[in-house]
C-alpha cells in the first residue's frame, strides 16, 4: 500500500510539473489532477485506518507507562472521555456496522478504539472524514450523520 501511495504522489508531482508553466489549465487536466488527489486521500485514509490498528498494540504499552509516570508526578495522562461504545445503542451499532462499515464488525471496533484514543473533537472529525472516504459514506446518510453526532457529543 505504501508503494501505491508513493507512486500516486510521484504521478501527481509529475503531472503538476508539466502544468507549472501553463497559463491556463484545461478542465480535463484539472479534473484528472483532482481525481488523483482524491484517490491519494482515500488511500491515505485507508492506510491510516489499518496502520492505527497496528499501532494500538504498541500504544497500550505506552499508555501503561505514561499512566505510571503520570501518577508519579500526580497528573492525569489523558482526559477521561466516555467510551464511545457506551454511547451507541445496540440498534444504532447494528445500523452503523451495516451501513458505514460494510457489515464488518472488526472494522467498526477498530474505528471506535481509535476514536476513543483521540484527544479532542477536531482529531476525531479528521479521522471520521478519512473513514467516510475509505468506506464511501454517502453525504446525505442519516446513519453517518448520527454516528458523527455521537462522536462529537462524546467530547463535550
Amino acid at each position: 500500500m505504501r508503494k501505491e501511495i508513493t507512486e500516486l504522489i510521484d504521478s501527481i508531482k509529475e503531472h503538476s510539473d508539466e502544468l507549472t508553466n501553463s497559463a491556463h489549465i484545461p478542465t480535463l487536466e484539472f479534473e484528472l489532477m483532482l481525481a488523483k488527489v482524491e484517490k491519494l486521500y482515500k488511500q491515505l485514509a485507508i492506510f491510516n485506518h489499518y496502520y492505527s490498528a497496528i499501532e494500538q498494540e504498541g500504544d497500550k504499552k505506552k499508555v501503561e507507562t505514561d499512566t505510571v509516570q503520570a501518577k508519579e508526578y500526580n497528573v492525569t495522562a489523558k482526559h477521561s472521555w466516555p467510551d464511545l461504545k457506551n454511547l451507541i445503542g445496540i440498534n444504532q451499532k447494528f445500523q452503523i456496522v451495516s451501513e458505514l462499515f460494510k457489515g464488518d464488525n472488526n472494522e467498526f471496533n477498530e474505528a471506535v478504539t481509535k476514536i476513543n484514543s483521540l484527544y479532542n473533537k477536531e482529531e476525531a472529525l479528521v479521522y471520521l472524514t478519512g473513514l467516510g472516504a475509505a468506506f464511501s459514506w454517502k453525504n446525505d446518510s442519516p446513519v453517518a450523520d448520527g454516528f458523527i453526532k455521537i462522536v462529537t457529543q462524546r467530547y463535550q
